[in-house]
């Protein structure tokens, strides 16, 4: 709102120029000028569409003494703008709660069957609502803060017409009792107009407290999904455990079996010599211990080289990470 003088027409005007948030459909804009001392309002509304045009046209000419107040347009179209948010909210609220259900149930979207691009669309809808409702509660936010600017002004508005702030607008043009009764009805058209942007911004805050719930629970939802697979994780981790315990018993039981079995089937023993021969186990037999102990300890200093390697490596990438903390 601005106040303006031209000195071609010697008027004082008052602007009013809104615009609503094109991030929706059905976004509208409007700009009216309000000359006080001839109680006209001139004003073009874009973008309205045929419902909306009923809405106002219905609205102004259930006006009758309240028609002659600035902020009527404004407040028609705050009013107009308040409709279309509580549709915005409700669609953007379902499609969020939609997506919380999805990550309570957990079935329909990470079962095995589902393919992968279905997961990475899911995995897309589920942020898109995240980010759309966020984004909305911010918006709604800002209308808010206008809403508040509206309501600071009616005030300011009344003190205007009783020409604390214009002087001279009235003039001797109005006869002093028709000065008071227009007073009077602009004082209780502002009071009105107030108490109506009153009860819209405590609207619009219970629709903020709505998406901030909304946001709230898709937290929640989040990290209970979280833990539900953190738990599913650990239920498979046990199972393999166990399962790798039992190979491990299976392994110890039969290893020492097959293990002499190998070694007695070797050459390296003649369990039926000849006359000539009277030694049952094979001079050479200390090549296979010999081989297989260098081969033993080969094996184990390779796997300790590379996990002492390891470990300092961790140990050095976290110190570095210290030292940039601090």
């Amino acid at each position: 709102m601005r106040l303006e003088d031209s000195d071609a027409i010697g008027q004082t005007a008052i602007v009013y120029q809104c615009r609503s948030s094109n991030t929706w459909a059905d976004d509208m804009a409007l700009t009216a000028t309000h000359f006080p001392q001839s109680n006209l309002t001139y004003a073009v509304l874009f973008g309205c569409t045929a419902e909306a045009e009923r809405n106002v046209l219905s609205r102004l000419s259930r006006a009758t003494e309240h028609a002659f107040s600035p902020l009527l347009l404004p407040g028609i179209f705050a009013e107009l703008e308040r409709d279309r948010m509580a549709k915005v909210v409700t669609e953007t609220v379902d499609a969020i709660e939609g997506a919380i259900f999805e990550l309570g149930t957990g079935n329909p979207v990470e079962g095995e069957d589902l393919l992968e691009e279905d997961k990475i669309d899911m995995r897309h809808s589920r942020r898109s609502a995240w980010l759309n409702t966020t984004f909305l509660r911010n918006s709604l936010r800002a209308w808010k803060a206008q809403l508040r600017k509206m309501a600071d002004h009616v005030p300011e508005l009344a003190s205007l017409h009783r020409g604390q702030l214009i002087d001279g607008v009235y003039g001797p043009l109005k006869k002093e009792e028709e000065q008071k009764k227009t007073d009077i009805s602009l004082d209780r058209t502002g009071l009105m107009i107030y108490d109506r942007i009153q009860a819209l911004i405590e609207e619009f805050e219970d629709r903020i407290q709505e998406c901030t719930m909304s946001v709230e629970g898709m937290t929640i939802a989040t990290q209970w999904a979280q833990g539900d697979t953190n738990m599913d994780i650990a239920t498979a981790t046990g199972r393999d455990s166990r399962q790798m315990r039992s190979i491990a018993m299976v392994t110890m039981v039969f290893l020492p079996g097959t293990f002499f079995a190998t070694l007695f089937s070797m050459s390296f023993f003649n369990w039926s010599p000849d006359d000539a021969q009277t030694s049952v186990v094979s001079s050479y037999i200390w090549i296979y211990f010999l081989v297989t102990g260098v081969f033993t300890i080969s094996t184990l200093l390779l796997w300790w080289y590379f996990l002492s390697s390891r470990r300092k490596k961790y140990r050095s990438c976290g110190f570095a990470t210290y030292l940039l903390k601090v």
